[in-house]
């Protein structure tokens, strides 16, 4: 007969006891690094990638699980904080947190320059015409934007720019706070024409009220804003990025996956499945398409992937973004602050 004694049952108890919660904590930091928050603004049928990857399943696909934060213009911050993974904002947003000694990495580039469109009211004296028909028409005319920082407003500055150049009185550029300030501008008129819409003006395109009369699209206006550059981005701390290497690269993959996905198939399908993301509550798949249908020609440029050259086009134009920032400095060279390690891990992966 073999007998056990008490210090024996208490060692033994013990060693399960260790080994249980060496399990448990393995597993809660597995789950912990599956898990990435990404700080957004207002959702937007431009990041229609990232709504696309977690409602087709594309983030399960490779084992990442995302939760979204609408953190209005306060993503840098809280990517800068260590509250978000990611942030998915306006390009020039990342410079402030690197400037500040940050280790900021871009990963890939969401969407071009897109808010380059002219957008008015249909009571607006600014009728449609050439692009150089309109843009003379902006002489001494109040051209409303949102923010006084990024494309937009940048966008807004050359435009400025060129109207004063050919001639004109330079318009008078009014800036307000909020996503959808310029279509209240616009409608009210308090302001006589608008950069970067429809993003928040498709129910007042569809109603009647505003209507787009220089497609964002449209090569004269490419030309003075600088054309094509990663105006719209993912970013994060480099070390926080570091440590959570294996979802960040299955995001990025899930990403390029949705990609593929709204480029190839009819946009009345994504818009009916970007309708059921939690994210675009309220709204439905019509007036969802009527916005998604702007946006195929800028979204995720070259795959998502930033190159030397084209980042160094970037800085050339970004400087007119009113950034606060010496884009010449070193700390915003394509090799400090673009990371392009994820995109290639994802194209392994998806292989």
């Amino acid at each position: 007969m073999h007998i056990v004694n008490r210090k024996t049952i208490a060692a033994l108890g013990a060693a399960v006891s260790a080994v249980l919660l060496a399990a448990c904590g393995s597993g809660a930091s597995s789950e912990a690094s599956s898990k990435l928050t990404v700080a957004t603004s207002s959702a937007n049928t431009f990041q229609a990638e990232l709504y696309i990857a977690e409602q087709l399943g594309y983030t399960d696909k490779y084992g990442v699980d995302v939760e979204y934060v609408n953190s209005g213009a306060l993503g840098a911050t809280q990517v800068a904080a260590g509250k978000a993974d990611l942030a998915q904002f306006g390009t020039a947003a990342a410079f402030g947190p690197a400037a500040q000694g940050r280790d900021v990495s871009i990963i890939y580039g969401l969407v071009n320059n897109i808010s380059r469109g002219i957008g008015v009211s249909t009571q607006s004296p600014i009728r449609e015409g050439t692009t150089e028909d309109v843009l003379k028409q902006l002489s001494g005319a109040k051209l409303v934007t949102q923010g006084t920082v990024g494309a937009a407003y940048g966008n807004s500055v050359m435009v400025a720019q060129w109207v004063e150049d050919h001639g004109g009185e330079r318009p008078t550029i009014v800036s307000v706070d909020t996503a959808d300030g310029p279509t209240a501008q616009l409608i009210s008129g308090q302001a006589d024409a608008a950069l970067g819409l429809p993003d928040y003006s498709a129910a007042a395109i569809a109603e009647g009220k505003l209507k787009m009369i220089v497609p964002n699209t449209d090569p004269v206006m490419a030309e003075i804003t600088g054309g094509d550059f990663p105006a719209a981005t993912l970013f994060g701390l480099k070390s926080n990025l570091q440590s959570k290497s294996k979802a960040v690269t299955g995001y990025i993959a899930a990403l390029r996956d949705a990609h593929q996905y709204v480029m190839t198939t009819p946009l009345s399908e994504v818009a009916a499945e970007l309708a059921k993301h939690p994210a675009f509550a309220g709204q439905s798949a019509e007036l969802i398409e009527s916005t998604l249908k702007y946006d195929p020609p800028f979204l995720a440029p070259d795959d998502g992937r930033i190159t030397k050259d084209n980042w160094d086009k970037a800085l050339d134009v970004m400087k007119y973004h009113n950034t606060g920032q010496d884009l010449t400095q070193d700390t915003f060279s394509y090799d400090q602050i673009i990371d392009m390690s994820y995109w290639n891990g994802a194209t392994e992966l998806r292989n």
